[in-house]
């Protein structure tokens, strides 16, 4: 088993806690913040900056995050933003999915298979317990350590 810190958990609902989503954008731009400076354009179809239109996404209702933090040092190890959707899978029927927004892990925390553990107990708690077919997400097409983590 890695070696983890004791952790705390924060789940909030949509913009619950304008604190908690700062630092998930703050991470989102450590991570991903090159993507959307080329992509933003392409993705949101506005001249607005990337942030405002991510910040408008994760107050987003039905969108949940779900926020590990170091509890010694109270720094954001990693979170993800899902949503129950229904999703049409073969042409006139739906399936209740789990749409995966955003997994995030600081890069001081990455290759400690934080990102595996939240995807693992997604697949394996939150899908079947409320009988959901399984998860959608999109990544960048360039973004090649996320195709090769999914």
């Amino acid at each position: 088993m890695p070696n983890w810190p004791e952790f705390k958990r924060e789940i909030c609902i949509s913009n619950a806690n304008d604190k908690i989503l700062e630092k998930q954008l703050q991470l989102i731009e450590i991570n991903l913040g090159s993507y959307y400076n080329k992509y933003n354009k392409t993705i949101y179809k506005n001249d607005k900056r990337w942030q405002s239109n991510k910040w408008q996404e994760m107050c987003s209702d039905n969108l949940f995050h779900v926020s590990y933090w170091n509890a010694k040092s109270d720094e954001l190890v990693c979170f993800c933003s899902i949503m129950p959707c229904e999703e049409s899978i073969v042409e006139g029927e739906t399936s209740d999915i789990i749409y995966l927004y955003e997994i995030h892990v600081s890069p001081e925390w990455r290759n400690q298979k934080f990102g595996k553990s939240i995807l693992d107990a997604l697949k394996e708690k939150v899908c079947p317990k409320a009988h959901l077919s399984g998860i959608e997400l999109t990544v960048f097409s360039s973004n090649e350590r996320a195709i090769n983590f999914y």
